[in-house]
């Protein structure tokens, strides 16, 4: 592998002239066929098969879009620029895997940064509900803000993200020390009143704690318990019975796709597609296979089974658990800091 890896970039180098991919500016050619060597570069570096084969397809995708806005200038309206923000956003992600899969801190110095992240961010959102708002404040001092939100956020925007990153952590705090700080993330987490959060975070604490209960007794009881809390939150709430809006978000992009014939079931409507204009699917699986299709979404599917499948830290499975349900409802890989979180997850797994 590192053979053919240190021919790559020489290749690279002799191509890179003859890259004329767009019209009018020669160097904007240039520009653009750099980030698709980099999407090349930078799966090349991955460890993990399905990871690698992935940035090699979202390569093959940006291609695609480059030349066909070369062929016909404009007819990729706004695909053309969120695909360069995706490939910016891709080896950003790919760089930063692949230093903190090679990072000589402990799997424990990770868990015990998470913690206190996460802690930080609880604290602040309780605040902001309670007491006042630490992010208007500190805006306040630069330029005139004002208002408080009944959800917490911390700051990471609105409750969705921030519920994301206290169901993330859970199993993390189930150790010595850090598990007194229990209380405080799943006060915050009721605090966000996030349906997806919630959810995914008790598959998690189930798949954690399964093994410890040893007898038939204590899992029904444990299990009913968790069906209660999750019952009480809903009726509680009264989300048990609201409607839950973005299942037309998804049945809209999935219809749009599939009617959009076989190519665009296949291969999705290429890297970057919006499927509405200052809005988001609010699932990363929908959004793959919106964006990358069939393929993608079969890519992504296998790189989470084999994950799971491989994975000798059960602590590191729960979490990837939680995120693998939570982004069935929420986006969360494509807000930076919980997209972070789950690089990290995923580094220390690989």
């Amino acid at each position: 592998m590192q053979r053919r890896l240190d021919w790559i970039v020489p290749l690279a180098f002799l191509f890179l002239p003859f890259a004329i991919c767009a019209r009018g500016l020669i160097h904007t050619s240039h520009y653009t066929a750099f980030f698709i060597l980099g999407l090349v570069w930078v799966g090349y570096l991955m460890d993990n098969a399905m990871i690698r084969a992935f940035y090699w397809y979202a390569a093959m995708w940006l291609t695609f879009i480059i030349g066909f806005n070369f062929l016909l200038p404009g007819s990729t309206g706004q695909v053309y620029p969120m695909a360069m923000q995706m490939a910016i956003m891709l080896s950003v992600a790919g760089i930063l895997l692949h230093v903190v899969s090679r990072s000589t801190l402990s799997d424990h110095a990770w868990f015990n940064v998470l913690c206190i992240a996460v802690l930080a961010q609880a604290v602040i959102g309780i605040l902001q509900v309670f007491v006042f708002d630490p992010v208007v404040w500190l805006i306040s001092l630069v330029i005139p803000a004002g208002g408080q939100g009944y959800a917490p956020s911390g700051f990471l925007g609105n409750n969705n993200f921030f519920a994301a990153w206290l169901a993330f952590s859970v199993p993390l705090f189930l150790r010595r020390r850090w598990i007194f700080c229990v209380p405080v993330i799943i006060f915050a987490l009721a605090l966000a009143n996030t349906r997806m959060a919630w959810i995914a975070a008790s598959a998690g604490i189930v798949y954690y704690l399964w093994p410890i209960l040893t007898s038939r007794r204590a899992r029904i009881i444990f299990v009913a318990v968790v069906v209660c809390a999750a019952a009480a939150y809903l009726l509680g709430t009264g989300r048990a019975f609201s409607h839950f809006e973005r299942f037309d978000y998804w049945k809209s992009a999935i219809d749009m796709t599939l009617s959009s014939g076989r190519f665009s079931t296949l291969f999705g409507n290429g890297l970057g597609a919006v499927w509405k204009v200052g809005d988001s699917l609010h699932s990363e699986y929908v959004e793959m296979f919106f964006t990358m299709g069939v393929a993608g979404l079969c890519i992504l599917e296998a790189f989470i089974i084999t994950t799971l499948s491989r994975c000798p830290s059960r602590r590191l499975n729960a979490v990837f658990i939680i995120m693998a349900v939570n982004v069935i409802g929420n986006h969360a890989a494509h807000l930076a800091p919980s997209a972070f979180f789950i690089i990290i997850i995923i580094a220390l797994i690989e």
